[in-house]
């Protein structure tokens, strides 16, 4: 109230209509807006109207405060950032939005959004929203990392929407912090790539390597490497991928040896205590290190370190960089210790397939060659022959298989013993592979009986390239065999042998024939000319029909 009011000190006023005193000129709204004059007569049309528009300019005035109180209640009140954007740059906001960001009230209003975000590639991406707002008048952003002031991160979803009744360059955007939601299925998402990793990889890089390019996409970690200190303290990179691992060869300044640090980085005190080692700002501790450059240029605020045990032992060392301080939580902690665990226990599980798989070969090495001499035996030589002739037919060439009987054996084991008879069979297998062509092939049947099979001849000189294999091969037992240690014996060679195709098409018939050749030239060691005899110059015999 203004003007002489003394006198309305002892009257009473109500806007209740049953009272005396309420049935003046107050009646039941908000407030009355009341004018008293000395004068009787004076509210004439004119000043009533003039009056009545006072009344509508408070009540207007008032809806105004009331207004902005409650926009102003609703906005600092919200759980959710809002920005008001013109041209990229920020024209309002509520403090909710400077609260999550770490910032002062009004320190947004007139920079440019740029300055919020975490990276480039964030900004890209809003960039893209602002397009597609354009045409759909919103948008929705998921999972976009900001920067906070005091270096933590924070993961936000955006939404956008066009102002209709304003220029097209104008945007309300609402930030919803989701950060734990976000590392949450970012951790989870680590765990899953490297599951994948151990599960598609074949041998240790590959897993390495994998696991490495998996744990830097959609994850908390722009770069992951591992790596082991050798015993001149030089690190070695055994896999790699991120933001500046290509060069990480550089920290080796930084190791010890090298440089006295305070602290020393991550990685040498996880090498050297054998455990988990992290900082969640690196980069403030390494202000005065020569590696101080390399962590600023790559952004490795925050670092963690954890053994790779293989075996039960520190094989090598796995480093996870984050463009984000204060990452390294109990959560992320966690999933590196199971990360590293899991790589541990892949690479146990691949060395011990290795070792089952070695041991499988061995035994199919052992069943397929013959334990004294290590030549090829017959089962070997059951899978070889058909292959062979098979390639012959497919080459239209002759394979020659060649049926081998010592003579004068049996005198050997009788006079120097059975030992004395090994040696000379591993000494004559030795030889007899030193002396044929790399297409060539030779097995022990037992005994002192062994198999030669000479592929890739000609089939109208078969015969003749046979004699020449032949002769070179002789020369296997033409000196002594050393039996003691002072004494040698001599052994002599009788063989029959059998072409494909000319004497058979069959492998099982072609040894048929190249044993009767043998058992032909054994009957005339006496009179023969030479110390092979051939299937073709046997009597005539109808020969059998392939396998089919």
């Amino acid at each position: 109230m203004s003007g002489a009011r003394a006198y309305l000190d002892n009257i009473a006023i109500s806007a209740r209509a049953d009272l005396p005193e309420g049935q003046g000129t107050i009646g039941q709204v908000w407030a009355v807006f009341s004018v008293y004059h000395e004068k009787v007569d004076i509210f004439d049309d004119q000043l009533q109207i003039l009056l009545k528009e006072v009344c509508i300019n408070i009540s207007m005035g008032l809806d105004r405060i009331y207004s902005q109180q409650l926009r102003a209640a609703l906005l600092d009140n919200s759980l959710v950032g809002i920005l008001l954007v013109k041209n990229r740059v920020v024209q309002m906001n509520n403090s909710y939005a400077t609260y999550m960001l770490g910032l002062e009230p009004d320190a947004l209003v007139g920079k440019p959004t740029e300055i919020i975000y975490a990276e480039r590639s964030e900004f890209d991406r809003i960039t893209e929203g602002y397009e597609q707002i354009a045409q759909n008048r919103t948008v929705r952003v998921t999972g976009v990392r900001l920067a906070r002031s005091d270096g933590q991160m924070l993961i936000v979803d955006f939404s956008g929407v066009k102002l209709s009744d304003l220029q097209n360059d104008i945007s309300v955007w609402t930030l919803e912090d989701v950060t734990s939601r976000e590392v949450a299925r970012r951790l989870y998402h680590a765990l899953v790539n490297t599951a994948d990793a151990v599960l598609l990889a074949t041998n240790e890089n590959e897993m390495c390597s994998r696991a490495c390019q998996d744990l830097v996409r959609d994850t908390l970690f722009h770069a992951v490497w591992i790596g082991r200190v050798s015993e001149l303290g030089q690190l070695e990179v055994l896999a790699h991928a991120g933001e500046g691992t290509e060069g990480i060869e550089q920290i080796n300044t930084c190791l010890d040896g090298y440089c006295s640090l305070s602290p020393p980085l991550v990685v040498t005190r996880a090498w050297r205590e054998k455990d988990v080692v992290y900082s969640n700002d690196e980069l403030a501790e390494q202000a005065d290190s020569p590696c101080f450059e390399f962590i600023r240029t790559n952004n490795w605020r925050a670092v963690l370190s954890a053994p790779i045990r293989r075996d039960g032992q520190i094989w090598a060392i796995m480093t996870f960089a984050s463009p984000q301080m204060q990452v390294f939580d109990e959560s992320s902690i966690a999933l590196c210790k199971r990360v590293t665990s899991l790589l541990g226990h892949a690479l146990d599980k691949l060395d011990v397939n290795r070792r089952i798989e070695g041991l499988q070969e061995q035994e199919a090495a052992r069943a397929r060659h013959d334990v004294l001499t290590g030549l090829p035996n017959r089962l070997a030589l059951t899978e070889y022959l058909p292959q062979a002739l098979a390639r012959a037919q497919r080459q239209a060439t002759s394979v020659a298989v060649g049926l081998i009987d010592l003579d004068g054996f049996k005198l050997v084991n009788d006079t120097y013993g059975h030992e004395a008879g090994d040696r000379l069979l591993q000494q004559l297998g030795q030889s007899l592979q030193a002396r044929l062509r790399q297409t060539d092939y030779v097995a022990r049947l037992g005994g002192d009986e062994f198999v030669v099979v000479f592929e890739g001849l000609t089939t109208a000189q078969a015969v003749e390239q046979v004699e020449v294999v032949l002769t070179t091969l002789h020369a296997s037992v033409e000196k002594p065999f050393p039996v003691t240690a002072d004494e040698t014996a001599t052994v002599g060679m009788t063989l029959g042998v059998a072409l494909y195709p000319q004497d058979g098409l069959d492998a099982e018939y072609l040894l048929k024939r190249a044993d009767k050749a043998m058992y032909h030239a054994k009957q005339n060691k006496k009179t023969r000319e030479k110390w092979w005899f051939l299937a073709k110059d046997l009597a005539e015999e109808a020969p059998d029909a392939p396998l089919p």
